[in-house]
């Protein structure tokens, strides 16, 4: 059998990795609390496994697969969620449900680990495989080299499991605690896919946040930019402005007189520099008007 040590280390990490997507769902979009619920049911689906011999044999039989099987769905179940997709179809339910009695008639009727075996890592790996469709159907449209990987990270699970199903018929005296190289090297190798699809939906949140937040620091440039055309318009002059028909002066709101160039430059951005105008040459210097001025002017 597989040292308890090593099982309870398995239970301790999936257990861990649980408690960890718990604590990021302070902040979470829709489908992060399924993910949370699936990490918890597969570390009961362990720990009812581990169990075996402890408590009766069916309830743990039971519990593991079920708990096992509900995680899984879980995580499909989440992911459409999370990418905006519609709520699973009635097949993968129908599908539990035929996983359910199989588990029921190769316990009660039939009793064989070997067929238990299959039917839940063919069901899992079913699972596995709908995630990886969802990710890498996805990162085309989104050019994500990101959701490829974890894409492939989902379908190399799927394909374990397979693999897994297929290699409990050459154990003729399997058992699911066996303590073999292969059978280790299995459980070792889950712990490493549950490790990766743990960070994988962590990432998978962070995308999204970041993604938000950029969207979010565009909109506010533009909001500035609207800011400023408005703060332009304010400051421009409009309406009627009382003035002397004389000097020339304006009248303020409190009736004060201001010379026309001060006014302006303290309700505008305008800046105002002398000189003077060709008929005022003319009136003010008549004698150096011709010298100064070019001709036409």
């Amino acid at each position: 059998m597989i040292p308890v040590f090593s099982c309870f280390f398995v239970v301790i990490v999936t257990l861990t990795l649980a408690l960890v997507l718990f604590y990021f769902t302070r902040r979470t979009y829709d489908g992060f609390g399924l993910w949370t619920i699936g990490s918890a049911s597969l570390a009961v689906s362990l720990l009812a496994m581990l169990l075996r011999g402890v408590i009766p044999e069916s309830l743990s039989i039971f519990v593991t697969n079920g708990s096992f099987l509900a995680a899984m769905m879980l995580y499909y179940a989440g992911m459409r969620r999370f990418m905006g997709q519609r709520p699973m179809s009635q097949w993968w339910f129908i599908l539990s449900i035929v996983v359910a009695v199989l588990i029921f008639f190769f316990f009660y009727v039939h009793n064989s680990m070997i067929w238990r075996t299959l039917i839940i890592s063919w069901a899992a790996a079913a699972l596995q495989f709908a995630i990886a469709g969802l990710l890498l159907r996805r990162s085309p449209q989104n050019q994500s080299i990101f959701c490829s990987i974890i894409g492939s990270l989902f379908f190399l699970t799927g394909v374990a499991f397979v693999i897994r199903g297929v290699w409990v018929f050459s154990e003729p005296h399997f058992h699911i605690l066996k303590n073999s190289p292969a059978h280790v090297g299995f459980f070792i190798g889950m712990l490493a896919c549950q490790v990766g699809e743990t960070l994988a939906f962590i990432m998978l949140q962070n995308e999204r946040m970041e993604a938000e937040i950029l969207e979010a620091q565009a909109r506010l440039h533009t909001t500035i930019e609207e800011l400023r055309a408005a703060l332009s318009e304010v400051k421009t002059l409009s309406g009627y402005l009382p003035i002397c028909a004389s000097c020339k002066k304006i009248r303020d709101d409190k009736g004060y007189w201001s010379a026309l160039e001060r006014y302006i430059e303290e309700r505008s951005d305008a800046l105002f520099s002398h000189g003077i105008c060709p008929d005022c040459v003319r009136k003010l210097y008549p004698k150096l008007a011709d010298k100064v001025l070019e001709p036409g002017e």
